[in-house]
């Protein structure tokens, strides 16, 4: 064991051994090492709780430290600051052991607010959040504001109005505040919010959701003197469906299966419309359109000559479509040279035989024919070719 080391400073270290032939090489660490003390000070302490407040005196109650650094928690520094002031000084002159404490010899109808540390052997934490702005006062049958409604998660599509509704319990009356993503929303634009204290409800509308709105989190805070409470959803925007590149050409030999993967964005569930040449596809067992997490599957099977063109797939939720176009080759023997068979310059001992070539060439390019003769004397297997 070595002693008198400084935390926090680096050191390297080496040994060597001896025998009676004399002293060996050394062994050193692979890299410095820097000296950590067994534990550090805690994590802050959840923001306080307002949980009663009366002229002169104010409950506070607050979540321990998610971390407590690696050592027990010995108490919590409680912290107050008038409004109007920058100075957080000490509330109480000691540390709470629990969770919770009273502060007393408050000015009475003063506004104050409050945070609390947490503490172990290596220190003090950070700060909690602060209870915001308490107002010091007796507030006959007053209630800290909570949700009877909370918001949920919200699917919307694209375009499209999306409300949210939160109704409370609270007195006195308190003050609601609306985010997105963290960042306060107030009336205008397409952001519309009703509070109506009557009724103890608020109602954030979106007039016109947009892309952007996608997988944002809604949140709302209710505040009065007592405390606040907050909730916090999902907010969900169908996007229309894309495509972020249009498939290749598809070449498919005569009797195989045609299986096009066809990436997607959007939110589903999608329908589709498919269109060959021009002319509307009916569903049937032949050609087989399924939809996937990030994809689109188009499956034909045992494919026929006739399966070759054009496509178009219209894909299509509640906030738009888009249309995929498909090109697919058949790769087969060629079909019939066109006919009929003309014969023309026929004389004694020749006779020249022109034709039009296949109606469909198979998927690639006519390299040659066969001509084939038959002397009509002989039977019908007696063909021979033309040299």
């Amino acid at each position: 064991t070595i002693d008198n080391l400084q935390t926090g400073k680096p050191y390297e270290f080496r040994v060597k051994a001896k025998n009676a032939a004399g002293w060996g090489d050394y062994t050193k660490l692979d890299r410095p090492v820097t000296l950590k003390p067994d534990s550090v000070a805690p994590s802050s302490p959840g923001m306080p709780e307002v949980k009663k407040v009366g002229k002169d005196h104010i409950e506070l109650a607050w979540t321990s430290p998610t971390d407590d650094g690696g050592a027990k928690i010995t108490g919590y520094i409680i912290e107050k600051k008038l409004i109007g002031s920058d100075q957080w000084v000490k509330a109480l002159p000691y540390m709470s052991v629990d969770n919770n404490a009273t502060i007393t010899d408050l000015p009475e109808n003063s506004e104050v607010e409050f945070r609390v540390k947490a503490v172990n052997k290596a220190g003090e934490s950070e700060p909690s959040s602060t209870t915001g702005r308490v107002k010091i006062t007796e507030y006959p049958n007053g209630r800290v504001p909570t949700f009877v409604k909370k918001i949920t998660d919200t699917n919307a599509s694209m375009n499209s109005e999306a409300i949210f509704t939160i109704e409370y319990d609270s007195n006195p009356i308190p003050e609601v505040k609306w985010f997105r993503n963290g960042s306060e929303l107030i009336t205008g634009g397409r952001c519309r919010i009703t509070t109506n204290a009557d009724e103890s409800k608020s109602i954030l509308t979106f007039t016109e959701t947009w892309e952007s709105d996608n997988n944002s989190k809604i949140s709302c805070e209710i505040i009065n003197p007592l405390g606040k409470d907050s909730c916090e959803a999902n907010f969900h925007v169908k996007t229309p469906p894309k495509i972020s590149r249009e498939p290749d050409e598809q070449r498919v030999s005569l009797g195989d299966t045609l299986k096009v993967k066809i990436p997607i964005n959007g939110k589903g569930p999608f329908t589709f419309k498919l269109k060959k040449d021009d002319q509307s596809l009916i569903d049937d067992d032949r050609v087989r359109i399924q939809e996937y997490d990030d994809y689109i599957a188009v499956t034909i099977p045992d494919i026929e000559r006739n399966d070759g063109g054009k496509y178009s797939l219209n894909i299509a939720n509640d906030s738009g479509s888009c249309n995929v176009p498909l090109k697919v080759k058949v790769i087969a023997p060629p079909v019939s040279p066109t006919g009929p068979l003309e014969i023309s310059n026929v004389s004694k001992d020749h006779a020249t035989v022109s034709w039009k070539p296949p109606k469909d060439d198979g998927g690639s390019k006519i390299t040659g024919y066969i001509v084939e003769k038959r002397d009509t004397s002989k039977g019908s297997d007696a063909w021979i070719p033309v040299t």
